[in-house]
C-alpha cells in the first residue's frame, strides 16, 4: 500500500522542490511543468486563478521568457500528509533579473502547496497558492 509516512513523503516533496528551483533556474518551461498535476491550480498574487496544466505552462513559459532566475530557495515549514494528498507550507526565496535589462529584484515569501500522489506513486503539485513578503 501507499505510504503515509510524513518523513517519506516530505523528502518526495523536498525532490519536487529542488527540480521546480533547477528547472527555473535554468528557465526551462517544459522541464518546470512536469512537476504538476494535469488538473492543476495554481494562485498567483493579484491575479485570478490560472486553472489546468496548459494555462500553468502558458503563465510560467510568459514569466521566464520575461526574466532569469538567478537564486531559488524553497523550504518546508510544515509537511502534514491525508491519504493521497499532502500539503507543505514553507518559504520561498527568489532572485529575479528582467532580460530587458535592470537590477535584480530578490523576492521572499511564503506558500501553502497541495500535492497529489500519482498513479506511479510520486507527488505532483496539484494545487498552489503563493505571495510574497516583500512590500
Amino acid at each position: 500500500p501507499p505510504t503515509t509516512d510524513v518523513e517519506e513523503v516530505a523528502d518526495a516533496i523536498n525532490a519536487v522542490w529542488r527540480e521546480y528551483e533547477a528547472s527555473q533556474i535554468a528557465g526551462d518551461p517544459d522541464r518546470w511543468i512536469q512537476l504538476w498535476a494535469d488538473d492543476g491550480v495554481q494562485l498567483p498574487p493579484g491575479n485570478p486563478p490560472v486553472v489546468g496544466k496548459e494555462a500553468i505552462f502558458a503563465r510560467a513559459s510568459a514569466n521566464m521568457d520575461a526574466s532569469e532566475v538567478n537564486k531559488f530557495v524553497i523550504a518546508n515549514e510544515d509537511v502534514e500528509v491525508n491519504g493521497d494528498l499532502a500539503f507543505a507550507r514553507g518559504n520561498y526565496e527568489v532572485t529575479v533579473t528582467p532580460k530587458s535589462g535592470g537590477d535584480s529584484m530578490d523576492i521572499d515569501g511564503k506558500y501553502m502547496t497541495i500535492f497529489r500522489r500519482q498513479p506511479d506513486g510520486s507527488w505532483k503539485i496539484y494545487r498552489d497558492i503563493f505571495n510574497s513578503s516583500t512590500p
